[in-house]
């Protein structure tokens, strides 16, 4: 009873401490990796009853005998009293974080996708599909903001009102510019519009501008995804090349709301304030929509961002698949919503259940 108590409590909180690792740096690796790593095949001579073998080799390294002490017996049985107390709360207490994650699933229905939403205040995670939420994707249009926040940190782009004209022979009109929101692609942008119907040719532009060196440098700066720009400087984000999860999306929202990030303060605030999308007496929602094809007849749609509301901050990072644009276009904000509504977050009158 006393190693399963710990072992469950252990198992309840293991991605809680995984996140944590990494939020201070710290970098996953395979497990194959690690069984080669000299630290695992260390041994220690001795391991002291209720002590794991890594204190025991700590221990022996003589590095750290101000913070490393044997515990008592009694220390010991107190400890797991408390383990087996805490693991009979959790149980007793109804649902958690990873049980309303795996309610969410009535949202996709029978859409391959994945959802994350981070609580700032209380540091806690909702997920769906844990797997897939670790899966690497193009990010697509969601990449507007961090090229935005790249754009004024180098200069190329003084503020929101910054102008670019529209080229016609470079940017031709395609068959689809008559849909939302791509009949406006057909004027000059500045930034703020440009992100508020996501036109692709100002993000090329700006990019171009940026250049590959400074581009790269900033992208590696902010951790995002693979970091790989390869794909071209006007492409990347869209062609496959750098790829992101909803988890690594949500790390650099959280980076970004924060002011983690290696940008000044106004560049920040610029934004912030362009990714507004609705705001009301009661919440603020702030995000950047994304999607295009990952494969033959595979459309990804994201839709990420965060939610102010009630003195707290709720990030959230949404992709699911489809056979075209149309089929994820709408989908990929109704769904959020709809799942934001359901954990109590946005108002339910925003949307109509279609579960």
């Amino acid at each position: 009873m006393r190693h399963s108590a710990g072992s469950y409590l252990q198992a309840l909180f293991l991605r809680d401490l995984m996140d944590m690792f990494k939020s201070k740096g710290w970098q996953l690796i395979d497990a194959e990796d690690a069984f080669i790593d000299p630290v695992f095949a260390a041994k220690p001579n001795i391991v002291p009853v209720g002590e794991s073998i890594i204190w025991a080799v700590a221990k022996e390294t003589g590095k750290f005998d101000k913070v490393l002490r044997l515990i008592s017996r009694k220390q010991r049985n107190l400890r797991m009293k408390c383990v087996k107390l805490l693991a009979l709360l959790l149980l007793s207490s109804g649902p958690i974080a990873v049980v309303r994650a795996q309610d969410l699933s009535s949202f996709f229905k029978n859409t391959e996708g994945a959802f994350v939403l981070y609580d700032l205040k209380q540091d806690r995670y909702i997920r769906y599909n844990e797997a897939r939420c670790r899966q690497r994707f193009s990010p697509k249009s969601t990449f507007k903001i961090p090229n935005s926040l790249i754009g004024l940190e180098t200069g190329v782009i003084s503020d929101a009102n910054f102008l670019i004209s529209w080229d016609r022979q470079k940017y031709p009109p395609q068959d689809n510019w008559n849909q939302e929101p791509f009949h406006h692609w057909s004027q000059d942008q500045t930034l703020r519009s440009a992100i508020k119907y996501s036109v692709v040719w100002y993000y090329k532009e700006l990019a171009k501008r940026v250049g590959e060196e400074r581009m790269q440098k900033y992208v590696a700066a902010f951790n995002y995804g693979n970091k790989t720009i390869s794909g071209g400087i006007d492409n990347f984000w869209l062609n496959n090349s750098l790829k992101i999860s909803a988890d690594e999306q949500i790390d650099f929202l959280k980076a970004f709301y924060t002011r983690k990030l290696p940008v000044s303060k106004r560049s920040i605030d610029i934004v912030k304030s362009i990714l507004v999308l609705e705001e009301a007496p009661a919440y603020k929602l702030s995000g950047k929509t994304g999607g295009g094809p990952i494969a033959d007849a595979t459309y990804i749609g994201w839709f990420v961002g965060y939610l102010e509301t009630k003195g707290d901050v709720y990030f959230f990072a949404l992709n699911l698949e489809g056979p075209d644009f149309p089929s994820i276009r709408d989908r990929r904000v109704l769904i959020t919503k709809q799942i934001l509504s359901e954990l109590g977050y946005l108002p339910r009158t925003l949307y109509i259940p279609e579960h």
